[in-house]
């Protein structure tokens, strides 16, 4: 995610940031779900971590415009 932000221009920055975000959390919500539920020091679970970067995500999606969103996948066609 931190590579993302680094690259990604400032006007498409919430739009990738949403994608990342909720791409990291189902990565971690597959890897919890596989290693089973193991706290670390403070409590906190793999399952924890995956809802914490699918709120981040799901706020950066709602944050985010929607001309920010068409320039970031490019100009869309649509039917008349």
């Amino acid at each position: 995610m931190l590579v993302v932000a680094w690259l990604a221009l400032p006007t498409v920055f919430l739009p990738a940031l949403s994608l990342t975000a909720l791409a990291a959390s189902a990565l971690v919500a597959l890897f919890a779900r596989r290693l089973g539920t193991f706290a670390g020091r403070a409590g906190i679970t793999g399952r924890d971590v995956a809802g914490g970067l699918a709120f981040l995500g799901f706020a950066a999606g709602m944050l985010s415009k929607p001309e920010q969103v068409l320039q970031l996948f490019g100009h869309m066609p649509t039917i008349n």
